[in-house]
C-alpha cells in the first residue's frame, strides 16, 4: 500500500473488483439502482514469492487443558503423567535436603526451629506436591485405562516417598488418601450441579442438558457395573 501510495499507480488485478450492493434503506424503492450502495471486493496483493501453508491442527488448549480432535485426552493423559513425574522428583530432593538439615542437629540440641519429617508433613507435602497434578483435571479423563495408568503412577509416587513397598491400597487406606476414581466422581458431581443448578440458563447449561437428555435410557443395573461405576459414571457425564 506504501509503494501504490508513492507511485499513484494501482495493480492491474484491481481494475476488477466483485461489486457487492448494499441496500440505504428509507423506503428507498428497491427498483432503483440508486438505491443500493456498492461494496467493492478486490483481490488482495500477496508477495509474488510467498506462500501460506495450512498445518493440520491435532489438538488445541481450551482453558488450559490440552484437548486432541478425537476427544481420546491422549495430549492430557500424559501431560499429567509428565507433571507427576516432575513433582516427584522435586518432592523426592526436597526430602533429601530436610533430611541432611536435620542430620546437622546433634543429639543434645533443641529441636525447635528443626524442619520436621514427621509422615504428617510428608504426606502434606506429597499432597501439596504430587497429588495436586493428578487431581486438577482427572474429570477429563473418562478412559478406565487411562485412569488406571496415572493410579498406578501415582502409587509409585507415594510409595517412593514413604519408602513403603507394601500394598498401595494400604498405604491409601493408612493415611486417608482416597484413589483417583473418587476424586474423578467428586468433580463430575460438583460439575453436574453447576451446569444444571447454577448455569442452567447458559449455553454451557443448555448443551448439558441437551446432551443428558439425548443420551440412551440407562438400566439400573448398568450402573453398579460389577461395582465399578467409572465404566459408565465417567463415560456417560463425559
Amino acid at each position: 500500500m506504501k509503494i501504490i501510495w508513492e507511485v499513484e499507480i494501482y495493480p492491474h488485478d484491481w481494475s476488477k473488483a466483485l461489486v457487492q450492493p448494499i441496500y440505504k434503506g428509507d423506503a428507498k424503492p428497491r427498483v432503483d439502482p440508486a438505491s443500493y450502495r456498492g461494496i467493492y471486493l478486490t483481490r488482495p496483493r500477496d508477495h509474488p514469492q510467498k506462500t501460506t501453508t495450512l498445518k493440520v491442527v491435532d489438538s488445541f488448549k481450551y482453558l488450559g487443558v490440552s484437548i486432541d480432535k478425537d476427544l481420546a485426552m491422549g495430549p492430557l493423559h500424559t501431560l499429567i503423567r509428565d507433571n507427576i513425574q516432575k513433582a516427584n522428583g522435586k518432592l523426592q530432593g526436597l526430602l533429601r535436603d530436610l533430611k541432611s538439615s536435620r542430620e546437622l542437629h546433634s543429639s543434645h540440641h533443641t529441636t525447635l526451629g528443626r524442619a520436621s519429617t514427621s509422615p504428617k508433613t510428608i504426606g502434606l507435602l506429597w499432597k501439596s506436591c504430587v497429588l495436586v497434578h493428578a487431581t486438577q483435571y482427572i474429570r477429563y479423563i473418562h478412559s478406565p485405562t487411562q485412569l488406571k495408568t496415572i493410579q498406578t503412577q501415582l502409587n509409585k509416587s507415594l510409595q517412593s516417598t514413604f519408602g513403603c513397598s507394601g500394598l498401595p491400597s494400604s498405604l491409601q487406606a493408612e493415611l486417608g488418601i482416597p484413589p483417583l476414581q473418587y476424586y474423578q466422581m467428586k468433580q463430575l458431581a460438583s460439575s453436574h450441579f453447576r451446569l444444571t443448578q447454577i448455569h442452567q440458563h447458559a449455553l454451557p447449561g443448555q448443551i448439558y442438558a441437551f446432551r443428558t437428555h439425548n443420551l440412551p435410557h440407562l438400566d439400573p443395573i448398568d450402573l453398579s457395573n460389577d461395582g465399578n461405576p467409572l465404566k459408565t459414571g465417567a463415560g456417560a457425564v463425559s
